[in-house]
């Protein structure tokens, strides 16, 4: 059903009919919506998204990420919404976008064996993803505007505001609630059995005048005619115009040619995330023991609230915070909830004097290899996202910043895994015939926005950042890396004493096996004040809103249990 608009779009619209009870226990048509949009909206190899993007039928990045939605959602009546933003190449195709979506779901039901009930292990993998980013990391706003908000959508009483334990958008089920996670199985498994029979949906496309008037070139589709064709109809209440199209009957051919033109990139059904635990242990808070001391390391005159380890080797020092104190001078991390919770960071300053000393050339090279890197670890940070990870990567007049965001649980496996493809980025880059045209831009753009260079001089840099060859870049990095003497090490959050030294020492092993064994090429670094490299992190991924489900179970009232 074609709707004449400004930007092309497909959305499938599912009709529910659930039944709320108002009980605590209650398992919404929003909370099936979460897990269903894990399956369906995820990214990575294999996914729909993917699927879609190498064929140029959505666009990149965040925009063309498939969207679940509930417009409405009342106890006797839901509407679930699948929208996809398409390219005017996919609302062409946009009969093959359908049958995508639909291998999409039968792959999905292929790991269920035909019984629709996912595996027990995959949904207490989304289950801790949703306490994550649904409570964990939820923002918390001031309590009166949460309370008016929640007292309007949810009333007052026995099952509204106020009832400790109650969590509306999403139940907070422990993964070992075999009754409960059975429940969730079932409501789940009825959704997905209505939602794989394309007899039910009610598929809606929209499109811009440019596509409709190329609808000629389409394989599929008849050619859509003028609007002042007889053939367009006008809704009674909203007065859109539209015009009806049959898709199921183009079934066959569009199934035949995704399934021979593209066989590389097959839809596949979702794998488990290795950084995502089956099930969250409490919070737990460092505290100062026979192996810690406290340290002035800022000002005589002010405790800087920074235990030092006495073990740590003095090239690599690892810090720690003790307590949640206001007046502690601790990294930028972003809002949380005030209670405690798994929630930790780490801090690594890789110390090397080649960034204070770099020319022009070698610095823009330098950050060459950084936004490079950056590209090519994509994969680890969709990987990471939805287990609540992030990274920052920041060069300094120190050397280079490296910091982690994420829970107790999965923080040091993500950060090994980052450090090992950190060190070998160059050998990558050796072999490449070109370095990706976004990276090269974002350098140039980085380059215009230092002040103290004339415009002739970044004119001049500009064009030696384009010639740069993927083999000059790997030498800065790979000298970089053989630069970097020590590291100063930073923990805060619901990390432990041994967990710390341990990642550290790992961490230290990482980086020491691409330092210069030249000691006569290497000169000590200036070691930083902590106020130097605290400075506010910008953390990537950017928004949560681009992880698949969380704007189902995260908003900006909070949804956090008393």
């Amino acid at each position: 059903m074609p709707l004449m608009q400004n930007q092309e779009r497909l959305s499938l619209n599912w009709l529910l009919e659930r039944q709320y009870d108002r009980s605590e226990t209650i398992i919404s048509s929003m909370t099936v919506a979460f897990f269903i949009s894990q399956l369906i909206a995820r990214r990575g190899p294999g996914s729909l998204y993917s699927f879609l993007l190498r064929r140029g039928w959505i666009p990149e990045g965040n925009q063309g990420l498939p969207k679940l939605k509930l417009p409405i959602d009342i106890s006797g009546f839901q509407l679930m919404r699948l929208e996809i933003i398409l390219t005017v190449e996919g609302f062409l195709n946009r009969a093959a976008v359908v049958a995508a979506v639909y291998d999409c779901l039968d792959e999905i039901i292929s790991i269920t064996q035909g019984s629709f009930n996912l595996p027990m292990d995959l949904l207490k993998e989304y289950l801790s993803m949703a306490r994550i980013h649904g409570y964990y990391s939820a923002p918390r706003p001031p309590d009166a505007v949460e309370l008016a908000v929640d007292a309007q959508r949810y009333g007052l009483g026995e099952h509204g505001v106020g009832v400790s334990g109650v969590w509306p958008l999403l139940q907070a089920i422990d993964g070992t609630e075999t009754e409960l996670l059975q429940s969730l199985q079932k409501a789940i498994a009825s959704i997905l059995r209505l939602v794989a029979d394309p007899k039910v949906a009610i598929i809606i496309a929209t499109a811009s005048n440019n596509a409709i008037f190329q609808s000629r070139n389409s394989i599929f589709h008849e050619t859509i005619p003028q609007p002042i064709d007889s053939r367009w109809h006008v809704e009674a209440i909203s007065h859109a115009r539209y015009l009806s199209d049959d898709l199921m009957s183009l079934t066959g051919r569009v199934e035949e040619w995704i399934g021979t033109r593209f066989d590389e990139d097959a839809l596949t059904p979702p794998n488990p995330n290795p950084l995502l635990p089956l099930k969250l242990r409490p919070p737990r808070q460092a505290s100062l023991s026979d192996g810690t001391r406290r340290l002035d390391m800022l000002d005589s005159n002010r405790d800087s609230f920074w235990s030092k380890r006495k073990d740590s080797s003095a090239e690599w020092q690892l810090y720690q915070t003790i307590g949640r104190r206001r007046d502690a001078l601790l990294l930028p991390l972003p809002a949380m909830p005030m209670e405690n919770t798994c929630r930790c960071s780490f801090l690594i300053q890789l110390l090397s004097q080649r960034p204070a000393r770099a020319n022009v050339n070698q610095a823009a090279l330098a950050q060459l290899w950084l936004f490079s890197f950056e590209n090519y670890i994509e994969d680890l940070a969709e990987l990471g996202a939805p287990a609540g990870l992030a990274y920052e990567l920041t060069f300094n007049k120190y050397g280079l910043r490296i910091c982690f965001l994420g829970i107790s649980q999965n923080i040091a496996a993500y950060a090994r895994r980052f450090s090992r493809r950190l060190i070998n980025h160059h050998n990558k880059l050796m072999i490449e015939q070109d370095i990706d045209t976004t990276v090269i831009e974002r350098t140039v753009v980085a380059a215009n926005k230092q002040r103290s260079m004339s415009n002739m001089r970044k004119k001049k840099l500009e064009k030696e950042i384009r010639q740069s060859s993927p083999q000059e870049v790997s030498r800065e990095g790979k000298a970089f890396l053989a630069s970097c003497v020590g590291a100063l090490c930073l923990v805060q959050g619901d990390i432990l004493k041994t967990e710390a030294e341990s990642l550290a020492v790992d961490l230290q092993e990482v980086f020491d096996s691409v330092r210069s064994k030249n000691e006569d090429e290497v000169t000590q670094p200036a070691i930083p004040n902590f106020t130097e490299i605290l400075y506010t992190p910008f953390w990537k991924p950017r928004s949560l809103c681009s992880i698949p489900g969380v704007p189902l179970i995260s908003d900006a009232c909070g949804r956090v249990p008393r």
